[in-house]
């Protein structure tokens, strides 16, 4: 399941979605949100997740289980996709309506990039959601009893590594998951 260069899953993008609403992206400290489970889950990302940097991390022994890991915390998303060059990141990002400064937060998918030091796309997947939280890159919406937020991580020169959007339950479900599978450092 796991490719270094290319499309993991792709189901369809954001441009036949009937509940496209774009919003400005404009990204607010983690702090500043007022849901206070929000606030937890991004505490549990950003320090407790699996395989990240953090010595407060827990892990997942078995590298053989992440692609089964992932693939049941990704089901739902429409597009799901790993590169190595920034050049397909980019291009995807468009197709997948995660490009410029709008982008629709109501479907779940993510685009990322891959490095070497990715084991597996779960690792990957965690890093930029880790670096997204840790460096204040995160656009939340709250509309109607919903949740939306979008991960955006970047390279040292400023292009956009990945954008991941995700809403409240995701993230409750991926944590739920997550802890399941893994054991403290």
């Amino acid at each position: 399941m796991s490719k270094k260069n290319g499309a993991t899953k792709v189901k369809n993008d954001c441009r036949n979605c009937p509940n496209v609403k774009k919003k400005v992206i404009k990204y607010i400290v983690p702090s500043k949100i007022n849901d206070t489970e929000i606030k937890n889950l991004l505490l549990y990302f950003l320090y407790f997740a699996p395989n990240i940097d953090s010595v407060h991390h827990s892990s997942i022994p078995d590298t053989e289980n992440h692609d089964a890991i992932f693939h049941e915390m990704t089901d739902n998303a429409k597009t799901l996709s790993f590169y190595v060059e920034i050049s397909s990141v980019n291009n995807n990002l468009q197709k997948s309506h995660l490009a410029n400064n709008y982008v629709c937060l109501k479907c779940v998918r993510a685009i990322c990039q891959r490095k070497g030091s990715d084991k597996t796309d779960l690792d990957c997947f965690l890093r930029h959601i880790r670096n997204s939280i840790a460096h204040g890159r995160i656009v939340y919406c709250h509309e109607s009893h919903r949740h939306y937020i979008m991960f955006e991580d970047v390279t040292p020169n400023g292009n956009i590594s990945a954008r991941i959007v995700c809403n409240k339950s995701c993230l409750l479900n991926w944590r739920r998951i997550l802890e399941k599978y893994s054991t403290k450092s």
